[in-house]
C-alpha cells in the first residue's frame, strides 16, 4: 500500500505534511515537490482533523489511567488532542494537535446582564488557558457606560478590557456591536481588535478641527487665550517696522545724538562708519539717545539703525517680545573698537603742561588687543622726571610692559644712544628710555620742553581673560616626571589655552588636602593669583586622610581663596589604574563633589570622565592615557585640559 493511500492520522507527521505541501516518497526517500491542486490541499486539511470515535478524558492524569485504547486511539484532554502510540494494556500518548477541533473560535451570544456586567452564553466550554480560543461575544444590548465585566456560562465575571489591557471608557461599545475577544495572560477578555471605529475617528476630527482654531480661529478662554495667527497680529499691530537710519555726523564735540525711538539695549542698534561695523563698547544708550563715550571726530559719518525694538502687546498672559542680543563677552571677540588718541606728554615728578602742534592718534582694540600709533608736537612742557606720554582715550590699559617702536626729532637723550619706548602695565603710559651701544641697561629720559614723538605699537589688554592662575594639588599638578614634560602637562596647556594668563605651578608629590591647606596662605599671597584651580584626592585615599577631614581642609582653601578675592575651580582627581581606589574611591569622590557644589565654586569632574573612558575605550587605549599606575601621561592631561575648556568659568577669574 503506498504513502498516498494511508489517512494523516496514521502517517508519520512527517509524511502527512510532505504530501500537503507537494512532496511523496519512494521506497523510503523523499521526493518532490510534485503538482498539486486546491482540492488535494482540502482533501489533506481535512484528512488531518480526527475522524470517527474520539476518546474524551476529564485531565491529562485520566487519560494516562486508562490503558485500554488501542494504537492510533485519538483523545481530548486539557484543550488538547492526544494520540495513543502504544498498544492496549500499556501507556503512551503524545499530541497530535495542541488544541481540540473546532474549539479555536467560539460562540457567546449575550443573553442578559447590564451595560457594566454583560452575561452570555456558549454552547462549547471556554478554555481558561491564555490565548487559547477567540470567542466572538455579541450582540451587546446596551452602550458602554464604563469599565465592564463578562461572564460565560455562568463561570465568575472577568473585566472586560481593551486591546491594549485598559477598561473599557463609556461609549467604546455601541449597542448592537459584535467583538471577538480572548482571555489574556492577567485571567481577564481583551479585545483582539479596537473598538468601535467612530469614536476614534470622531476624536480625530475634534483634534483636527482644534488645531485649524488655535492655527488661524478665535479660540475660548478669554482674551489671554489667543490663537497663533491671532498673536501675530496682536505683534504686528504693536511692532513698528521700516525704521529709518539716523545719519550719525561727528563735529568732535557732540557725544548724544538722538534716534526718535528707545531702542532698550545698545545691542538693539547697528552702527556702521565709512561702510564699517562699529563695536558696541563705542557708544551706549539714554533713553532715545545715542551716546558716544568719546565724541566722534570731524569726519566721522555714521549711520545708525535700531534692529529691534521691546514691545508689551496689551494681552493677558504676558505676551512680551523681548529681541535677542549679543552679550558683551560675546561681542569683543566678534567685532572690535576703535578710535582716536589725544596723546599728552608728561612728567614722572611733575605731571606739568605743554603746548601741542600736533597731538592725534588711533588704536583699535579687538580680541583683548590693542594697536595703536600716535604722534605728538609739543614745546614749552613745564613737567619734570622722567618722561611720560599718555594715550588718552584708549579705553585698556596693557596687561604687561611690552615695548614699542619710537621715532623722535629735537629730543636731548644722550649722545651715542638709542631712544626706546615701553608702554608700562597697568596704564596706557608710554615710558621713554635710553640705551647705550655698549648694551648697558636702559636710563629714563627727563621731560624735554620740546619735541616730536611718533609712536606705533599693540600691547595685550588687561581684562578677565588675563590673570594668574594658582594651581594648588599633588604630583598630577606638579606633571613633571618620567615620559611627562612641562609643556605635556594640563596646567601649561590650560594657561595657553588662555591667551595670556600666567600659570604658578603649587603642585607638591604626595600631598593630601591637609598639607596643601597648610601651605594655602602663603601661595595665594606670592602669586596674587584672581583665580585657583585645587586638585586632590588620590593621595587622600591612600594616605588615607578620612574623607571627612578632606572635605574640610577643601573648604577651607576655597574660603581663603574667595577671600583673596579669586575664584575657585575644583576639580575630582585624574584616576589611577589601582583596582582597590577603583573599588572603594566613591566616598572621597563623593564629598569632592560636595564642596564642588558650594557657592562660587566651579567643579571640573575628572575623575568622573576617566571612569566614563575606563568603562567605553579599549583598555589598550585606556591604559595609554598613563606612565604608570597613578600618573596620567601627555595624552591623560589632553583629556584634563579638554574639560576644563569646555566647563564654562573654570580656572577664569
Amino acid at each position: 500500500m503506498s504513502i498516498d493511500g494511508i489517512r494523516a492520522v496514521d502517517k508519520e507527521p512527517l509524511a502527512a505534511v510532505d504530501y500537503l505541501f507537494g512532496f511523496s516518497a519512494a521506497n523510503g526517500q523523499r521526493i518532490g515537490p510534485r503538482p498539486i491542486g486546491m482540492q488535494a490541499i482540502s482533501q489533506q486539511v481535512a484528512s488531518s482533523l480526527p475522524l470517527g470515535t474520539v476518546k474524551s478524558y476529564s485531565s491529562v492524569a485520566a487519560m494516562n489511567a486508562d490503558v485500554t485504547p488501542t494504537v492510533g486511539t485519538l483523545a481530548y484532554a486539557e484543550w488538547k488532542t492526544y494520540r495513543k502510540t502504544t498498544a492496549s494494556g500499556s501507556t503512551g500518548w503524545e499530541v497530535f494537535l495542541n488544541f481540540i477541533p473546532g474549539t479555536q473560535v467560539i460562540n457567546a451570544v449575550v443573553t442578559g446582564g447590564t451595560a457594566s456586567a454583560v452575561v452570555a452564553i456558549s454552547a462549547i466550554p471556554v478554555s481558561a488557558t491564555p490565548y487559547i480560543q477567540f470567542i466572538v461575544v455579541g450582540p451587546f444590548t446596551a452602550a458602554s457606560i464604563g469599565p465592564m465585566t463578562l461572564a460565560i456560562n455562568g463561570d465568575t465575571p472577568r473585566a472586560l478590557v481593551t486591546n491594549v489591557g485598559e477598561a473599557i471608557t463609556p461609549g467604546y461599545i455601541k449597542r448592537g456591536m459584535a467583538a471577538i475577544v480572548h482571555i489574556d495572560s492577567a485571567g481577564s477578555y481583551r479585545f483582539f481588535s479596537y473598538g468601535d471605529a467612530t469614536a476614534i475617528q470622531a476624536a480625530a476630527e475634534a483634534a483636527m478641527t482644534s488645531a485649524q482654531k488655535w492655527a488661524e480661529g478665535t479660540v475660548p478662554g478669554g482674551a489671554g487665550t489667543k490663537s497663533a495667527k491671532e498673536w501675530a497680529d496682536a505683534a504686528l499691530a504693536g511692532g513698528i517696522f521700516n525704521i529709518p537710519a539716523v545719519a550719525i555726523v561727528g563735529d568732535g564735540v557732540r557725544t548724544r545724538f538722538p534716534l526718535g525711538l528707545v531702542p532698550a539695549s545698545k545691542n538693539n542698534v547697528f552702527l556702521t562708519a565709512t561702510g564699517l561695523v562699529q563695536h558696541v563698547g563705542e557708544y551706549s544708550v539714554d533713553g532715545t539717545d545715542l551716546v558716544f563715550a568719546i565724541a566722534p571726530p570731524i569726519g566721522y559719518g555714521g549711520e545708525a539703525r535700531i534692529l529691534a525694538i521691546t514691545r508689551a502687546i496689551p494681552y493677558a498672559g504676558d505676551g512680551t517680545i523681548t529681541p535677542a542680543s549679543f552679550s558683551e563677552e560675546a561681542t569683543r571677540f566678534i567685532g572690535g573698537t576703535r578710535g582716536n588718541i589725544r596723546p599728552t606728554v608728561e612728567g614722572s615728578s611733575v605731571v606739568g603742561t605743554a603746548t601741542y602742534t600736533t597731538q592725534r592718534g588711533q588704536y583699535r582694540l579687538a580680541n583683548d588687543w590693542v594697536k595703536f600709533t600716535a604722534e605728538i608736537d609739543w614745546t614749552g612742557a613745564t613737567g619734570t622726571g622722567d618722561t611720560y606720554i599718555r594715550l588718552n582715550n584708549v579705553p585698556a590699559s596693557a596687561f604687561i610692559n611690552t615695548p614699542v617702536a619710537i621715532q623722535a626729532s629735537a629730543i636731548d637723550y644722550g649722545v651715542g644712544k638709542e631712544l626706546q619706548g615701553v608702554i608700562l602695565a597697568g596704564t596706557n603710559v608710554v615710558l621713554l628710555q635710553a640705551r647705550t651701544g655698549s648694551g648697558a641697561g636702559s636710563t629714563a629720559v627727563p621731560v624735554d620742553p620740546a619735541g616730536t614723538i611718533r609712536i606705533v605699537g599693540s600691547y595685550p589688554a588687561a581684562s578677565d581673560a588675563f590673570s594668574d592662575i594658582l594651581f594648588m594639588g599633588d604630583s598630577i599638578t606638579l606633571g613633571v616626571r618620567p615620559g611627562v614634560g612641562e609643556y605635556d602637562t594640563f596646567r601649561h596647556k590650560v594657561q595657553n589655552a588662555l591667551g595670556w594668563a600666567m600659570a604658578h605651578n603649587s603642585g607638591v608629590g604626595g600631598e593630601n588636602a591637609s598639607e596643601q591647606e597648610a601651605r594655602m596662605a602663603a601661595a595665594l599671597a606670592a602669586s596674587g593669583a584672581r583665580a585657583v584651580c585645587i586638585m586632590t584626592g588620590i593621595n587622600d585615599f591612600f594616605d588615607p586622610l578620612p574623607y571627612a577631614t578632606m572635605g574640610a581642609k577643601i573648604t577651607s582653601m576655597i574660603t581663603m581663596a574667595q577671600a583673596a578675592g579669586a575664584r575657585v575651580t575644583l576639580c575630582s582627581p585624574s584616576a589611577t589604574q589601582d583596582a582597590g581606589m577603583i573599588a572603594n574611591f566613591g566616598p572621597w569622590l563623593n564629598t569632592i563633589q560636595t564642596c564642588g557644589a558650594l557657592p562660587g565654586v566651579v567643579y571640573v569632574p575628572v575623575y568622573e570622565r576617566f571612569g566614563f573612558l575606563r568603562a567605553t575605550m579599549p583598555p589598550a587605549s585606556y591604559a595609554a592615557l598613563f606612565v604608570d599606575v597613578q600618573h596620567i601621561g601627555p595624552a591623560g592631561h589632553d583629556i584634563v585640559t579638554a574639560l576644563m575648556a569646555a566647563t564654562p568659568g573654570a580656572c577664569r577669574p
